[in-house]
């Protein structure tokens, strides 16, 4: 395996479509603080609901032009009303509130500053995650690593926090002063915790789509549509289910019904908050892997040079602002490469399964059996290649519908020749299984690695996977652009069956099946 590490350079350069709508995504998000500081004012609250309600008109828009049928189906509403009140929408919609903390933080400290220390929220998310859901193994993030992670992020906010210096002695010479300072630096805190409980929104949309894309009206549309479509549904349930606590809050504030923040507010909700956000889902289903996540750490930087350019950054120690911010992504990045690393559950106890694979390998390619060089790796131009990506996983769909299963081999050549995973572009064994397993996810449906394990295994001298599919319980469509194929093996050949033919072999291959 190549130990280089250039993993995510090789990545982003194979997704441009990805790369794309991600860099969309951070442009907007980075005028965020830009829209706080001409609009929020002494309304931040009254911000807040104007952004929830251009957000939620926004995603109706989007909902309207991307999926107009399914805006309609009466099936699938009813999915939807029936998980509208779960723990994730409940956790989602409090997250609705972190704008309003965030603008009230700018009452207090420079919008910079607050701009600043609200970005830090992926280091909380980490946190967050790993403390939530401490009893699965994919998520005991939190070591010797991540800690010393969380600890330079500490840093950076000291310096950021003391960028404000040039205003801390005439704080100090009042009693309100440094308890401004405090306030300020608390708020634009919360705002940062608060924001990733938005997190569950993404998985209450995942499992939305999962069962959307059992109904029998839905067969038409991909897994990928599906999945936009609950999300900004998700979204919009959470805008509407936190507007009038939200306003609420400004009115027993008393707030002003100040037009500028009604109208920043409404403006940042439609063309950012619901644009960009679709932007960034559609480049998590659209990349090869989710290390295209790695270009939203840009946008604190990118957002400082907004508040630059339009010159609403006010009293502040300049090198300590930017080392802070510099210090924050520096963390954060280091964060999300730990978490890469970090091997999950499923591939732990993959390795331990038992493969005979001199048997296998001997015994030819078959109904049950296939070989790849490769999985992604294209050996004539030395470049990743999608296509071949596109072949492994429509070989792991066809078996999966096979009523045996069946075994893909990885790092072999047709004739059984030993060719090795070390020729791929992953930093290691566990980053290539994180990445098929992702890719499997996210082109066929999120449990369909239950029923296939990897397992690197030695062969002459080299290192090969070994994919073991068991044959599933339930039909496997595979994701291909904007269509959705359903494979068999036939002989040594993986084939898409006709439609003609598919409700037929269901039928039959899958007895047990309800459609549920």
């Amino acid at each position: 395996m190549n130990d280089q590490r250039s993993g995510i350079s090789l990545s982003l350069s194979g997704n441009q479509t990805a790369v794309g709508l991600m860099l969309g995504y951070v442009v907007l998000q980075s005028f965020v603080p830009l829209f706080v500081a001409f609009g929020a004012g002494d309304s931040p609250f009254i911000f807040n609901a104007a952004r929830g309600v251009g957000m939620s008109a926004g995603c109706a828009l989007i909902l309207l032009i991307v999926s107009p049928r399914m805006l309609f189906s009466g099936e699938m509403w009813n999915v939807v009303r029936s998980r509208a009140l779960s723990i994730a929408i409940i956790l989602s919609t409090a997250s609705s509130l972190q704008l309003g903390l965030y603008a009230w933080s700018a009452q207090f400290i420079d919008i910079s500053v607050a701009a600043a220390l609200y970005e830090t929220r992926p280091i909380f998310l980490v946190f967050i995650m790993g403390w939530l859901f401490r009893t699965e193994e994919r998520y005991r993030i939190i070591n010797a690593k991540t800690i010393l992670m969380f600890v330079f992020a500490i840093l950076g906010m000291a310096l950021i926090i003391s960028s404000q210096a040039g205003e801390i002695g005439v704080f100090a010479s009042a009693d309100t002063g440094v308890a401004n300072l405090a306030m300020g630096v608390a708020l634009a805190l919360s705002a940062s915790v608060v924001a990733t409980f938005g997190v569950f929104g993404f998985y209450w949309s995942t499992n939305i789509a999962s069962e959307l894309s059992m109904l029998s009206d839905s067969r038409e549309q991909t897994k990928s549509r599906l999945e936009l479509f609950s999300t900004i549904i998700g979204i919009a349930i959470c805008n509407l289910i936190s507007l009038p606590f939200i306003a609420s809050a400004g009115f027993m504030r008393n707030e002003p019904l100040s037009l500028d923040a009604i109208m920043y507010g409404a403006m940042g909700g439609l063309f950012i908050w619901a644009v960009g956000l679709v932007f960034r889902h559609m480049a998590i289903l659209t990349a090869v892997n989710l290390e295209i996540n790695v270009m939203r750490y840009l946008t604190p930087a990118l957002a400082l040079v907004w508040l630059f350019a339009f010159s609403q950054v006010g009293e502040v120690h300049l090198v300590l602002l930017l080392s802070g911010v510099g210090v924050i992504i520096a963390a954060n990045v280091g964060m999300y490469l730990e978490m890469l690393e970090q091997p999950q559950e499923s591939a732990v106890a993959q390795a331990r399964e038992p493969v005979d694979i001199d048997a296998l390998i001997a015994g030819g390619e078959s109904d049950t059996v296939e070989f790849k060089s490769t999985f992604r790796k294209n050996l004539k131009s030395n470049k990743n290649d999608e296509e071949m990506q596109r072949e492994s996983l429509k070989t792991i769909a066809a078996f999966l519908n096979s009523y045996k299963g069946g075994t893909l081999i990885i790092g072999v050549s047709d004739d059984g020749s030993p060719v090795g995973i070390d020729k791929e572009t992953f930093r290691n064994e566990d980053h290539m299984r994180r990445h098929i397993s992702g890719l499997a996810r996210e082109r066929m449906r999120q449990t369909v690695m239950d029923d296939v394990k990897l397992n690197p295994v030695d062969y002459k001298g080299v290192r090969v996977l070994a994919a073991v599919c068991s044959p599933s319980g339930r039909p496997i469509f595979c994701e291909e652009g904007n269509d959705e194929y359903f494979y068999i093996r036939s002989d040594s050949s993986t084939i898409a069956l006709p439609l003609s033919e598919q409700h037929r072999y269901t039928r039959e291959r899958f007895p047990d099946w309800d459609g549920a």
